[in-house]
This record gives structure tokens, sequence and C-alpha cells, in this order.
């Protein structure tokens, strides 16, 4: 007689060698598959996954509060360079976007 566990491995393995066409599935294997997948855990599974669960929770925490930056994205300014923004119709020598002092003609845009 074919065991429980036998049973699940020749449904899993005959529905890996035919992709193309649908594999049937007895009724004993399918009663199988669903006893295997609605089978109680144990209390010590549930104890280790619950435990498991709360270290990676705290040091997730831990990375996030002690981490470095370790590369800063740059702002649209740093790449592009500056705009000039006007207040009152006059040119201000001020950044429109990061509010960045303008000192030469180098520190603007090209538009």
């Amino acid at each position: 007689m074919v065991t429980l566990e036998q049973n699940i491995e020749l449904s899993e393995k005959s529905m890996s060698e035919e992709r193309g066409k649908p594999q049937r599935i007895s009724s004993i294997q399918l009663k199988a598959m669903k006893d295997r997948d609605t089978k109680p855990s144990s209390f010590v599974d549930v104890i280790s996954r619950s435990l498991s669960s709360f270290w990676s929770t705290v040091s997730s925490s831990f990375a996030y509060i002690f981490a470095k930056k370790l590369s800063k994205r740059k702002s649209f300014c740093e790449l592009n360079g500056h705009s000039v923004r006007m207040v009152n119709g006059t040119v201000t020598n001020r950044c429109r976007y990061c509010d960045a002092e303008i000192n030469s003609i180098d520190m603007l845009t090209s538009r």
C-alpha cells in the first residue's frame, strides 16, 4: 500500500513532469495534500516562529535606528544647477528650489 507522503510525492512529480497537459489527481492524492496543508502545528513550532518573528522585528528596528546613510541622493540643483527666482519682477540671487545663494554664473542651469 502507498503511504500518504508517497502519494504527495507522486502527484507533485507527475505535475512537474507534464507541464503542458493538465494532470489528473486521484481523490486519495487530493486528500493527502489537504491533510498535509491543514495539519495543526505543534506548540514548539508556534513558539519558535513567534520568537523568530520577534527577534527579526527587534533586529530590523535596531538596524533602522543605527543605520548610516551610505550614499546621499543628490538633489535636482546639485545635478542640474540652480534656477533663479523672480520676486515682484526683479531677479534675486537665490535658487527658487533650494533657496541657496547663487554667487557665480557657473552655478546656474543651462536653460
